[in-house]
């Protein structure tokens, strides 16, 4: 009946660099140190038991996402809300002294106007130093500079909401073959080119020939937008369309088709 007790509620596991786990667990508002092999904690970061000192503005509550990086900082999404303990929701990033037993503030990244989440959210720091945002409950996205700065604020349909907002570098190599087009008019003198969700393609080379066996290369031309136009030499009785990368690799060959 119900929801059964939830005194723990992991929602997020990463590796450390010393192999060990780092997991967060909402409701105990503490992130942990686990030994990988045996299980034992070894820290508590936050929550009634810290190993750590907190220093002014590191505190947090029911978080989401604890993601350890380099020298020694930890990012998690601060909800701070359900019940509400603090005014707003914000990435924070803490630095660890483990020498010391000392978390000191590092960066906090709240929205403006303000936002607060009762649940799930992100903070991933970027390569370029830059930090992505994702509010959780509250339907909004943000990427920050490492000072701060705005880059780009993004706000979610009605009834919204992202688990993690992430970015990262994506190419798209479509299942299907590029698709190439003749004008059902007599005479027409080009051809339509396009590859939905193709990415890395960067020129058209148009293949053509009097015959669908025998078709050799009759120009390339840059891709421009999604769809490109390619004009027809005289003469041409089939063609079909190669798909080049920047290198001038083939990544794809559409159909071939009678003009």
């Amino acid at each position: 009946m119900g929801h059964p007790f939830d005194y723990f509620h992991i929602n997020s596991i990463a590796p450390n660099a010393d192999g060990n786990l780092l997991v967060s667990a909402r409701n105990t508002w503490t992130v942990y140190s686990i030994d990988r092999g045996s299980g034992e904690v070894i820290w508590r970061l936050g929550g009634k038991k810290s190993s750590f000192a907190m220093g002014p503005n590191t505190l947090f509550a029911w978080q989401h996402d604890a993601r350890p990086h380099a020298d020694e900082l930890v990012s998690v999404f601060d909800d701070g809300a359900a019940p509400r303990v603090q005014p707003q929701s914000r990435g924070l990033m803490l630095s660890l002294d483990m020498t010391k037993m000392r978390a000191t503030f590092h960066r906090s990244y709240p929205h403006v106007p303000r936002l607060l989440a009762h649940a799930l959210g992100s903070t991933q720091l970027l390569e370029n130093g830059n930090v992505l945002v994702g509010y959780g409950t509250a339907p909004h996205f943000t990427e920050f500079t490492s000072n701060g700065d705005v880059l780009l604020d993004a706000r979610l349909p009605p009834g919204g909401e992202n688990y993690r907002a992430l970015r990262f570098p994506w190419k798209g190599l479509p299942a299907d073959r590029p698709r190439i087009v003749a004008p059902v008019s007599t005479g027409a003198s080009r051809l339509y080119v396009s590859w939905n969700g193709a990415t890395e393609v960067a020129a058209w080379q148009l293949q053509t020939g009097q015959s669908a066996e025998r078709l050799s290369a009759a120009l390339t031309v840059p891709r421009r937008g999604f769809e490109t136009v390619l004009p027809i030499p005289s003469a041409t009785r089939y063609a079909a369309a190669l798909a080049l990368d920047q290198t001038g690799a083939l990544l794809g060959t559409s159909d071939t088709i009678r003009i």
